[in-house]
């Protein structure tokens, strides 16, 4: 839990006075003693098992095991009015670091997504400027890697077959050990980025490839835990596909949403 920057939303914005304050910390350090770190809780569902195991009727037994000292309805009321807060003050903290196992890797054979990943982190917290105009999102992300990644062929919307009318949004690609590194940009839309997955890869079998989902602000709408689940998918199947012939690497990224 980032108590301190949460101590400070508390005071600032929504004026709780100190003893309030200390009572909703002290809830929800209660909560991380049975359910671990809130920040994590956070990246994994939003939450949403936390708020169901604090959900509770009048004259029901409480699903969740913390010990409640008195009326286990206004107990776990309590806690849940806490973990609420914070879960607010978790939307509006646009501009601290995402938890990374949001973010899924496979190994790094191919020695470069450090570099990517500096080059999106560069832009992570802007990329909300650019809702509604992915080109320009495109243009400065490969602008960037122009820039900074060396020794790569960069492109915009190349076409990757004869046969289909598919184009990667941008792609690197290595002369010297015919290697290419591809970034697909979408919403976080799991439907999208596991379709251009499967086609990218099929296309592009017989290639050594380090393939990077990146996922801009989306709507309201659209779950970034299932995005998340589908990066860990993505993941799986680039580990299978790994072999001697083609080596085979997965990036999942979100920029801010």
């Amino acid at each position: 839990m980032k108590e301190k920057e949460f101590k400070s939303y508390l005071k600032n914005d929504v004026k709780y006075s100190e003893g309030t304050i200390t009572s909703r910390i002290n809830n929800l350090k209660r909560i991380e003693n049975h359910y671990g770190d809130l920040d994590i809780n956070f990246a994994k569902d939003q939450f949403r098992k936390l708020f169901l195991d604090l959900t509770i009727k009048k004259g029901s037994k409480a699903k969740h095991s913390i010990v409640i000292k008195g009326n286990d309805y206004t107990g776990t009321a309590t806690l849940k009015s806490a973990l609420g807060l914070y879960y607010e003050f978790k939307l509006l903290d646009s501009n601290s670091e995402e938890i990374v196992i949001e973010n899924k890797s496979t190994k790094d054979t191919f020695g470069y997504q450090h570099n990517i990943i500096e080059v999106l982190n560069k832009i992570k917290y802007s990329a909300i400027k650019y809702k509604g105009k992915v080109d320009e999102l495109q243009a400065e992300i490969y602008d960037s890697l122009v820039e900074n990644i060396i020794g790569w062929n960069w492109k915009i919307e190349e076409s990757i077959s004869t046969q289909y009318k598919d184009r990667v949004d941008i792609i690197g690609i290595n002369q010297k050990d015919d290697s290419v590194i591809v970034l697909e940009l979408d919403a976080s839309r799991a439907d999208q980025v596991a379709k251009k997955f499967i086609s990218r890869q099929s296309l592009m079998a017989d290639k050594n490839i380090l393939y990077i989902s990146v996922c801009y602000p989306g709507t309201k709408k659209m779950s970034r835990t299932e995005c998340a689940k589908y990066f860990e998918f993505c993941s799986k199947i680039t580990e299978m596909l790994d072999n001697h012939k083609a080596r085979k690497e997965y990036l999942g990224y979100f920029l801010n949403n």
